[in-house]
């Protein structure tokens, strides 16, 4: 396996790596938890929007092995990157990577097709939040090339009925979030607080919705990443241990 410039191969545990670049936005802790908060059972059509380097593409084929994933993704240099730990780690008959823009999802996807979609979209509304100028790390942090309520319109159109959008985003964006997947047809029905310690308010939060569902919502307790500084909760421990 050939690498370009300021590329490296990252070990993820269990004989799995990905290939990251100080050049382009390596996974972090969000993407992690997304891949955890996704019930195993969820389905045998997956596809993630916005999949960056792959990572949670390559964490999900570990825990649902029968599943077909898919991730788009619109920044080439991070396509790339993607195609290339697929095919590092000999997935290229389960994981398909795809080079293009969630917007136009009709153009990759057929309608109805997945049983769940995953998003780890941009945080922050354009002009809000640090502007980054390289384009990778501007479209990873800001709402470049895509909104949230774009996310949640494409995960709308894929999914069939009844099946499962896995969303994790800022806590801040909670009301809108939660405003705007009705408007889609999805229907919260899991939530999941994020604090960094016990005794900190939560910065992220993950949410699980139902196409056309009509079930309640579970307020699941809130995950706790530290005990202490630069020390894992054993929750935490156990999740980086799948």
């Amino acid at each position: 396996m050939c690498l370009n410039a300021c590329e490296r191969i990252d070990d993820l545990g269990g004989g799995m790596k990905i290939i990251q670049s100080s050049s382009t936005p390596c996974f972090a802790i969000d993407a992690v938890l997304l891949a955890d908060f996704v019930r195993s059972g969820s389905g045998a059509r997956v596809i993630d929007l916005g999949a960056g380097t792959g990572i949670i593409p390559l964490l999900l084929s570990r825990k649902m092995p029968h599943a077909s994933i898919s991730g788009i993704e619109f920044v080439r240099q991070m396509y790339d990157q993607a195609k290339r730990s697929v095919e590092l780690n000999a997935l290229t008959g389960k994981i398909e990577m795809i080079h293009g823009d969630l917007r136009e999802a009709e153009v990759y996807f057929n309608r109805g097709e997945a049983d769940s979609v995953v998003a780890n979209p941009p945080y922050y509304k354009a002009g809000n939040g640090r502007i980054n100028a390289d384009d990778a790390f501007a479209a990873a942090r800001m709402e470049k090339y895509c909104t949230l309520t774009d996310v949640i319109s494409a995960a709308s159109f894929l999914l069939k009925p009844l099946g499962r959008f896995y969303l994790v985003h800022r806590a801040e964006r909670l009301a809108e979030i939660m405003a705007v997947l009705p408007v889609h047809d999805l229907n919260p029905e899991r939530l999941r607080t994020v604090q960094p310690y016990a005794n900190k308010e939560a910065n992220l939060v993950l949410v699980e919705s139902k196409k056309l569902g009509r079930g309640k919502m579970r307020i699941m307790p809130p995950l706790v990443v530290y005990e202490s500084r630069a020390r894992y909760t054993k929750e935490m421990q156990a999740i980086y241990g799948r």
